[in-house]
This record gives structure tokens, sequence and C-alpha cells, in this order.
């Protein structure tokens, strides 16, 4: 009896409260679940209008949540393109929820997307000691108001001619023009007759192939200074019409007038057909992506990002031209001596 009154003496109520609050905080909640949710900060936006998306994540205290980096991997956000991330934080619910925590995360993005934005399922990965749990957000949809007004009326039809006097100018023209002319005609044929017979002409400079332009053009972009922020946008411009100029010329697709969608999808259905490699399609929107945020949504990205995209570049032509360029004759049957392995090495590099 004297231990136990020992006991409660030391640990009065008084005393109790805060042990035990220590200790709750410290204990996980036994199956509490993960959750996470998704936000935006726009009910609808325009095309190329920044605005931010929220990820909040509840889940236990002691295990660590993990959210996509969109310079790893765009494609988790749908239809949105992730301009950067803003802040992370994280705060405890204290008493409220003993043992629960909860981290968010705040990214700047637009979209290029019509009509509707679409925002899959984002996952966050949670993880404690050796054990990993992927849970997702919830879908959401993002309206994107088209830019043309409501009212808008169609194209008029055709105005009928209007009536004029015909004017006495254009003849005055047309024989002044004729004038000339003859006094130009005069002077070239007398200068003719002092200069003897004409010079050689010379043959025009042929013409140089799409690799050729793209490369010289891609040479003079490596020397842009691209800390100015001046130059970042018209660097894109240049780079990306490098691109799809030699595109165009190489494969014969309208890469000019084709929207950076259109024109993966497009080369994406010639890497079926075995007309260009499969990992063109990729390289192309990784340029074009970056392209496209620096002219219309005002991005300025690091200089390293411009000098990849350029790299990037160099990959497509290299691997166009390796695809289209013409196999190596073989030689006749009737010749007695194999081909030199050297030569053929040397050819293939």
């Amino acid at each position: 009896m004297a231990f136990a009154g020992a006991f409660f003496a030391a640990f009065r109520p008084s005393r109790r409260l805060p042990v035990l609050a220590c200790l709750l905080l410290l204990i996980p909640a036994a199956g509490h679940a993960q959750q996470v949710e998704v936000y935006l900060s726009a009910d609808s936006v325009t095309v190329g209008e920044r605005f931010y998306l929220s990820l909040v994540a509840e889940h236990a205290m002691l295990q660590e949540p993990a959210f996509p980096e969109p310079t790893i991997d765009d494609s988790l956000f749908g239809d949105l393109e992730v301009i950067r991330r803003v802040t992370q934080q994280h705060r405890y619910l204290g008493a409220a929820r003993p043992g629960t925590r909860v981290d968010s995360v705040v990214y700047e993005v637009t979209t290029f997307a019509l009509d509707t934005a679409y925002v899959p399922p984002i996952p966050v990965r949670f993880s404690m000691n050796e054990d990993t749990v992927l849970v997702a957000a919830p879908p959401a949809f993002v309206p994107v108001i088209s830019l043309v007004p409501p009212d808008a009326e169609g194209i008029q039809d055709l105005a009928p001619l209007a009536a004029f006097p015909r004017p006495l100018w254009p003849w005055v023209l047309l024989a002044l023009g004729l004038l000339i002319g003859a006094a130009l005609l005069w002077a070239y044929l007398r200068r003719r007759r002092r200069a003897g017979p004409p010079a050689e002409v010379q043959p025009p400079e042929p013409e140089v192939s799409p690799y050729e332009e793209a490369m010289d053009r891609l040479r003079r972009l490596e020397t842009w200074d691209l800390a100015d922020e001046a130059a970042v946008k018209p660097f894109y411009v240049e780079l990306s019409d490098v691109l799809r100029r030699y595109l165009e010329r190489r494969l014969g697709v309208a890469a000019l007038e084709m929207t950076t969608r259109e024109l993966v999808e497009r080369l994406r259905r010639e890497a079926v057909r075995s007309e260009v490699p499969d990992e063109v399609a990729a390289l192309v929107k990784r340029v074009l992506d970056v392209a496209d945020l620096a002219k219309f949504a005002d991005v300025h990205p690091p200089p390293a990002e411009g000098f990849r995209a350029v790299s990037a570049t160099h990959q497509v032509l290299q691997a166009v031209e390796t695809a289209l360029r013409p196999a190596m004759p073989s030689a006749p049957a009737g010749d007695g001596a194999p081909a030199d392995p050297g030569s053929l090495a040397g050819v293939s590099s």
C-alpha cells in the first residue's frame, strides 16, 4: 500500500497529462489511412494563363511523403505544364489529431489545352522504414475559356463593287515607265558595245542540304549569351524554327504549320512505320515544350536548359540522318576478295 501511494503521488494528474500528451504525439495513429487532395487556385483559366496547383497529404507522423518532381516526368500532370515548384511545407495537427501530420506542396502551372484541361490522379509516395505506399489524389478538371468573345459574328459577305471614275494617272505612270525603260535599254546597249565580250557566267552555288543548314544555325545558337534575359525568348524562337524547318525539309512533314502535339504524334506514327527512330519524337517533344513555354508563357529557363535543348536538337539531327542514310552497296558476288573491314567502319562512323 505504501508503494502504491508513492506511485500515485508521483504521477498526480497535474504531472501525468504532459507526459501522456508527449507519448501520444510520438505514437502514429493506428490504422491511419493516407489521404491526398488536390486544389486549384482558379476555377477557370485562359490559354497560357498561370495559376497554382496544390497537393495536400495527410498521413502518420513518422511517414515521409515524396511529391512528384516535374523536371523528371511532367506527364504526371496531364494537360498542365509545370513552370516551377513554389513551396513545400508541413505541420502537425497536435492534440486534435495526435500522431497526424499534413504536408503540402504548391506548383506554378499553365495549360495550352482547349475547352478543358484534365488533371489525372497525381501519385504521392509515402515511406516509413522499408515500407512504401503509393496514394493518388482525385482527378480534376479546369475549364479553359476561349479568347474569342461569345458575341463574335461570322465573316460577312463581299460588298458590291463601288463605282469610281476612271483615273488618268495610271496612263501617265505607264508612259513614264516606258520612257524610263527605253532610256535604260539604250544606255545598256551603248555600254555593252563599249565593254566588249561578256564575262564568263559562274555556275550557281549548290543548294545547302537541310542537315548543313540546321548545323550552321545551331553553331550560331551555341554562341548566344543566355544570361541576358532579353535574349532568352529570341533564342528559343530561333531554336524551334531550326528544328521544325529541318524536319519539314528532311522528312516532308508540315512541321512549321503544326502544333507541338500534332508534330510529335506525326513523328510517333512515322516511328511505327520504321521511317524514323523511336527516340526522335521524345527528343522533339522535350525541345519544343521548353521553347513553347519561353515563347508563349514568358518563362525564362536557366541557361543550362537552353544548351541542353541545343544538344537534344543535335541528337535529333544525328538520329534522322543515320536512319535515312542510304545503305552501302554490297560487293558483287564474283569478286574474290572480301571488303576491307577498316573501310566499312570508317563509312559507318
